[in-house]
């Protein structure tokens, strides 16, 4: 019987809907299940306890209605996927007011950068990705563009990308919903795995 949070303690692969498999092994992006994997578990764990820890002092120093600090858990309970282009600072606001959840949250950003983007497009890409690793310092990296973060609401995967012309925000989703959908398959997001 799993949790009462939804959440184990050790990321485990699921036995996946037949569906589901066939979606991954035909039709996900190119390097869906590599962005999800490129952290050993020690890895994933460790940004898990950082976050974790993060958000002890976010609590801490906010007051105890601010924010209740998450469980301290390795397989985070939920998934957020945030597709982001040219937000600047915004971007490190918004991923700041997302709360912490019981079982805690694995977040998944997805910076894209289209390959017809202007130079101030180009200027507030890059401000949206460096002030991410000021404010949460990467955990790990697995190659450029592909890093691993602990945010106070659980690990972040962040994937600065380049995409085609005029596919911007839809390629982002569909990269950002595909690796959701391989930390979820992997068991390292999502609750228990049956």
């Amino acid at each position: 019987m799993p949790p009462s949070s939804g959440a184990t303690s050790t990321p485990r692969a699921r036995r996946l809907p037949r569906v589901v498999r066939k979606y991954l092994d035909g039709h996900a992006e190119p390097g869906a299940a590599e962005a999800a994997t490129a952290w050993g578990d020690v890895a994933w764990q460790r940004a898990c306890a950082q976050a974790c820890g993060s958000a002890d002092k976010d609590h801490g120093a906010r007051g105890p209605s601010a924010r209740p600090a998450p469980h301290r858990l390795s397989v985070p309970a939920h998934l957020v996927m945030v597709p982001a282009f040219a937000e600047g600072t915004g971007l490190v606001d918004a991923l700041a007011s997302l709360p912490a959840a019981p079982g805690g949250v694995a977040i998944v950003v997805v910076a894209n950068r289209p390959h017809d983007a202007t130079a101030a497009q180009v200027a507030r890409h890059v401000t949206s990705v460096s002030s991410l690793n000021s404010r949460w310092p990467a955990v790990a990296h697995a190659e450029p563009g592909r890093s691993l973060h602990a945010h106070p609401a659980g690990p972040l995967v962040l994937l600065d990308v380049r995409v085609p012309r005029a596919q911007g925000v839809g390629v982002a989703r569909k990269i950002g919903c595909d690796v959701a959908l391989q930390l979820w398959a992997a068991g390292r997001a999502g609750g228990s795995a049956p």
